[in-house]
């Protein structure tokens, strides 16, 4: 019997969405962390800790940042994520999971329950994690236009009236 991983992929579906994005305006040769933290919005530290792991299991980029291009290609274009998605989720998520979760009417508290009994992970990962494999399930290749606008709140300080 094959053994369970203890380790998925935990990206916010917000950076997934903004990553997607970029990719569909260029594909970048390699990901580093700067590129990460630049295109994301955070700092390089973060981004070499919670982004870079998952993209190296997802196949996205090697070990040395090199951008997996076919992969890429299947990212960004609306017409292939689907497949891209599913392909994922059956490289990545064991049978028992897909079968408990198949389809897009998925149970997120359940979700969560469920990577919090087969991971050590504590109950904020645990969301992150079963919000990005519920993204895979959806698959919506639409969704980057909702995590667009949340990221253009107004940072001038505000100046307070005599």
């Amino acid at each position: 019997m094959a053994e369970l991983s203890k380790y998925f992929p935990n990206i916010p579906v917000m950076h997934w969405n903004n990553l997607r994005a970029q990719f569909k305006k260029s594909i970048p040769g390699a990901i580093s962390t700067n590129y990460l933290a630049s295109v994301l919005d955070m700092t390089e530290t973060s981004a070499k800790a919670n982004i870079s792991p998952s993209l190296k299991q997802i196949g996205l980029i090697d070990n040395e940042g090199k951008t997996n291009q076919d992969l890429a290609k299947k990212f960004r274009d609306d017409e292939l994520y689907p497949k891209f998605c599913e392909e994922l989720i059956k490289k990545i998520y064991p049978q028992g999971l897909r079968d408990a979760f198949p389809d897009k009417d998925l149970n997120r508290e359940r979700i969560k329950k469920w990577f919090m009994n087969h991971t050590s992970v504590g109950d904020s990962a645990a969301s992150r994690i079963a919000a990005f494999y519920i993204a895979l399930v959806e698959a919506d290749p639409n969704a980057i236009s909702n995590t667009n606008s949340t990221k253009t709140k107004d940072t001038k300080p505000k100046i307070a009236k005599a």
